[in-house]
Order: structure tokens, then sequence, then C-alpha cells
């Protein structure tokens, strides 16, 4: 309740004129769900990577609907506690550039990225590619139209009480810690 595939879920329910009550849902947390799906329990599941390109890939599965069809965009987003930027700056921004340098090296070492985290996973390397196709890293400022997004997303949830209260997205966004570690010199 309340994660990316609870807030997809509905709003493909929503887009397709249904109700929530016109089908049966039920709350189940990836380990939960992964046995139930591949026993028959269940019939569908909104998940994310990388447990779509498993059942898509090694399962039988199929895609039904994904986020370019419902015009939905969701980024991963990298956070970290107020308390812990207040007290320690510079280790975030430098945190930042390291990342920076990852995500470069695994866009231009995609063979050798894909080796790595298949070995690291433990995942079969066809899927971890997949994954990799499906989810552009991003280390970026946070820009209005994501913001927006979120905010969307926010007051959805808050209308199916999935969060307990409203939520300003714009508040909790802080992208000063990127642009000083983007615009910054070389960390090593």
């Amino acid at each position: 309740k309340g994660s990316s595939g609870f807030d997809f879920l509905y709003k493909v329910i929503d887009k397709a004129g249904l109700e929530p009550t016109d089908v049966n849902i039920i709350q189940l947390q990836p380990d939960e769900a992964m046995p139930a799906f591949d026993s028959g329990a269940i019939d569908a599941w909104s998940i994310w990577e990388p447990f779509l390109s498993l059942k898509t890939i090694k399962g039988d599965a199929a895609i039904l609907v994904d986020g370019e069809q419902i015009d939905k965009y969701s980024p991963g987003f990298t956070l970290v506690r107020s308390k812990f930027a207040e007290q320690y700056p510079d280790e975030v921004i430098r945190f930042l550039k390291v990342y920076d340098k990852a995500v470069k090296w695994q866009k231009t070492h995609k063979k050798e990225a894909v080796e790595a985290y298949a070995q690291i996973k433990n995942l079969d390397k066809e899927v971890v590619e997949n994954v990799l196709n499906n989810t552009e890293p991003l280390n970026e400022p946070i820009t209005d139209r994501i913001i927006r997004t979120q905010q969307e997303t926010a007051d959805f949830q808050y209308k199916l009480k999935a969060i307990n209260k409203e939520i300003d997205v714009k508040e909790v966004v802080d992208n000063s810690f990127i642009k000083k570690a983007l615009k910054g010199g070389d960390d090593k």
C-alpha cells in the first residue's frame, strides 16, 4: 500500500474506467506476491524492476500495461535524512559526485555493468540487461515536471487514503546538493 506499484494499479484501473471494487485487490509485499503469482493464486501483479523482468523473461508472464501507456513517469530518487544532510553536507555532495561517476560508468560500460550486477545479485544476465534497459539511472536535479507528477501521486494516494496526510512535494525537494555535486570538480 502506498508503493509505486499500488499507485500504478489504481491509475490503470481509473484510466480503464473501472472502480477498485471491480477487481479483487490483495496487498502483498514482493516476496509474498512472487510465489502467489508463480502458483496462480493471483492472476496479475503491479510491480517494478527487477521483478518485472524476472517474470517476463524467465517466467510465464506478459506485460498488460506500462507507464508509457498511461503517461506515468516515475523516476527513482536519491534520499538523505534531513538531519544527516544538515550535519554532513560535504559528505552528501561527495556521495552524489561518486554516484554520478557510477551512473556515467554504467551508461558507457553496459556489458561490464550487466556482468557485475548479475554476479552480485545472482541474477541471469538477460534479466539484468532488461532491467538496465527499462530503468535509466539518473543523477540530476528534480525538475518541475517531476515535482508536478509526484504531487499528483501524493494527492491521488491521499484521496485513496493510502497516506493519511496531505503532502506538499516541493517541501521535500532540495536540489542544492545535486547542483553543487554536478558543478563541483572531480572527487576521488
